[in-house]
């Protein structure tokens, strides 16, 4: 096939694509968000969250902190369709957040964790610093905060 009717034919392609999946023929090439439109809903009681967090010098790269918080404990129970729960640690003076969300599948205990994240060595100026730590959970009903504490940062050399 020649670079004119490669060209030519992918411009089909792409043409076909969009009149098929458009609105005119309506067929969908994508799956449904919520397939079976079932309601999310879920009871969350936490177990343990952190009561600290640690910035610790990157083993492998001096110009980096890992910022660590442990996990949070979780027990679900009246799970329906696929609710979430969000961890965040947030560190205002370092403008720094991490978080991780969880979709909830049914009742049980859950461990909720993030990898450590990054923070430049040269931002870090202090022995410690004072995050908020905060626990939500995601349904139908809307969003509910199951927890929401301050803690302390520390900072090790």
């Amino acid at each position: 096939m020649s670079g004119s009717h490669a060209v030519g034919f992918t411009v089909f392609v792409v043409l076909a694509v969009t009149l098929v999946s458009g609105p005119l023929v309506g067929v969908s090439l994508t799956e449904e968000a919520v397939p079976d439109g079932e309601p999310s809903h879920v009871t969350v009681e936490v177990d343990s969250a952190p009561e600290s967090a640690t910035l610790s010098p990157n083993r492998h790269n001096d110009e980096l902190y890992h910022l660590r918080a442990d996990a949070v404990h979780i027990t679900a129970t009246n799970v329906s369709g696929r609710p979430t729960v969000v961890y965040q640690l947030q560190v205002p003076e370092l403008n720094h957040t991490r978080s991780v969300g969880m979709f909830i599948d049914e009742a049980g205990s859950y461990e909720v964790s993030f990898d450590p994240s990054n923070i430049e060595t040269e931002r870090v100026d202090k022995d410690r610093y004072e995050g908020t730590i905060t626990v939500k959970a995601f349904d139908d009903d809307g969003s509910r905060t199951l927890v929401e504490r301050t803690v302390t940062v520390e900072v090790e050399e």
